[in-house]
């Protein structure tokens, strides 16, 4: 998976909690293009409206710098748009924080033929920042906030029945649903155990990556960012993500 860009596209979110006066971490941010001038930030309406409109929200960047969202366009909420997103154009001295050589963008539009690799087993990845305390360290006299990411390797599901896709307000047309069970995930070594809880990873970059299955290890043949993930429905579960397709219309409506 080192071929990747995970640690350079998406980042975590993080928020001061008013009453512990300690960072917190809301979710991930992916950095995402429409074509090579034309940059988004995205992340998950959902993360923004649990942790308010009235409170300052801000991006670890790998570079070391901690900078503050400056604004994001909503979709309405994820109960009322499937799509899920929050998005903010990259324009100005906001822009200026992410000309650096550890970070890139991952693109909107399709970039592989997927159908070159139909001879291959099909993985979801997702990857972000969970939002438990313990993955967050705080540097005060450097000004720097590090993060441990969480990298999850899944598979497709395409047995949903009605009542599940109904009951979870599930688009297909707009969503990827992965099958993921925390207490039976593979470690790099093979090994089963349970993952930790994957809050937090709203908004980060999901892969499809196509691999030659082997017997020790799965020989990676190719890889493309398909969207970004937005919910994690632990009792049935299951992973929803929002394909780059809806993001990119949404962004074409909005800001084109």
């Amino acid at each position: 998976m080192e071929d990747f860009p995970f640690e350079s596209s998406s980042f975590p979110v993080l928020g001061l909690d008013d009453t512990t006066d300690k960072i917190k971490g809301v979710g991930t941010c992916t950095l995402t293009r429409l074509d090579d001038e034309r940059l988004f930030l995205i992340n998950s309406a959902h993360t923004l409206d649990i942790w308010g409109d009235n409170s300052p929200i801000f991006i670890a960047l790998p570079n070391g710098k901690t900078i503050e969202l400056p604004f994001a366009l909503k979709t309405k909420s994820k109960s009322v748009d499937k799509v899920d997103v929050a998005v903010t154009p990259l324009l100005g001295s906001f822009a200026s924080h992410f000309n650096d050589a550890a970070i890139s963008s991952l693109p909107l539009y399709n970039d592989i033929n997927s159908e070159d690799f139909n001879q291959y087993a099909k993985r979801v990845v997702f990857f972000g920042y969970p939002s438990s305390a313990s993955r967050f360290s705080i540097d005060l006299k450097r000004n720097e906030i590090k993060a441990k990411p969480l990298c999850l390797t899944t598979t497709e599901e395409n047995n949903l029945t009605k009542k599940t896709i109904e009951t979870y307000d599930i688009d297909l047309s707009i969503h990827i649903i992965a099958s993921f069970e925390r207490r039976k995930m593979k470690e790099k070594n093979g090994n089963i155990k349970t993952s930790p809880r994957p809050q937090g990873i709203s908004g980060g970059a999901v892969f499809f990556v196509y691999v030659e299955v082997g017997e020790g290890i799965d020989i990676i043949k190719g890889g493309e960012f398909a969207g970004i993930g937005n919910e994690y429905l632990e009792n049935r579960s299951i992973i929803k993500a929002t394909k780059k397709s809806a993001i990119s219309s949404f962004i074409r409506k909005n800001f084109i």
